[in-house]
């Protein structure tokens, strides 16, 4: 018996297993990162911040940027932002005017209070 395999039969044959690794492999990288999503949020605390300037006004508007650009936000008209974050996320606080000051999530959750100078 002779089997008769056309090169047209090879390509499509390599092109099907191909497209069936690749479609393995993006299934894998999306429960990978569904699980770091997870995993974060089971981490992460509460945060509420209240911003104010070195008199005690409060400061309305402030940008907030928790671990690089993670969350990006900004103060309510009392001063405040909530947030979730990793204890050990950078947390940014700036706004024009003032110096820019950067804690970690885990200590602002202890002393809520940020002042800018």
């Amino acid at each position: 018996m002779k089997l008769n395999i056309s090169k047209d039969t090879c390509g499509f044959a390599g092109l099907l297993l191909a497209s069936l690794l690749l479609t393995a492999d993006l299934q894998a990288q999306e429960q990978d990162r569904g699980k770091k999503k997870s995993e974060r949020e089971s981490r992460s605390v509460d945060v509420t911040i209240t911003v104010k300037d070195a008199e005690g006004n409060i400061l309305p508007g402030t940008s907030v940027t928790v671990s690089e650009g993670y969350i990006v936000t900004k103060t309510n008209g009392d001063g405040e932002s909530s947030f979730k974050a990793l204890p050990g996320d950078f947390v940014t606080v700036s706004r024009p005017g003032y110096e820019k000051t950067v804690l970690l999530a885990g200590d602002l959750s202890l002393n809520p209070v940020v002042v800018l100078s």
